[in-house]
């Protein structure tokens, strides 16, 4: 049971304890905040989430930029793609930030560059 406060009366009461989706508090409150009205004892204030993708991504970036040559290959892409995801999430620094270091990660790994240049040397002489 969880006791609520009654501004009004200045009185508690004994209310049930009920999940939020069995109250409707999750579609008041977005239907409160798109109508305009302030969060309050009637219309709570939704919950934020903390953005962790972006982390994920440049993490992703930060090891493949310090791990050697077999983590460098898996992170490259996996920092690739998961930096675009993070900008579409609405992480644009993060997943930016995991571009640039998976692009300074390919740049300077001599080995996935000898790798490329060795297809375009392949695709120069029609191998």
């Amino acid at each position: 049971m969880t006791k609520r406060f009654d501004l009004s009366l200045g009185k508690t009461t004994e209310a049930p304890a009920l999940p939020p989706s069995e109250t409707g508090a999750e579609d008041q409150a977005s239907r409160a905040f798109s109508e305009g009205q302030q969060p309050g004892p009637d219309f709570p204030a939704p919950e934020r989430r903390t953005p962790m993708f972006g982390w994920f991504a440049v993490g992703v970036g930060v090891v493949g930029l310090l791990g050697p040559f077999p983590v460098n290959a898996i992170c490259i892409p996996l920092a690739l793609i998961m930096g675009l995801i993070a900008i579409i999430g609405g992480e644009a620094l993060k997943g930016f930030g995991a571009i640039l270091l998976a692009v300074v990660t390919f740049i300077t790994s001599p080995l996935i560059l000898g790798l490329v240049g060795l297809g375009a040397l392949a695709a120069y002489l029609g191998l």
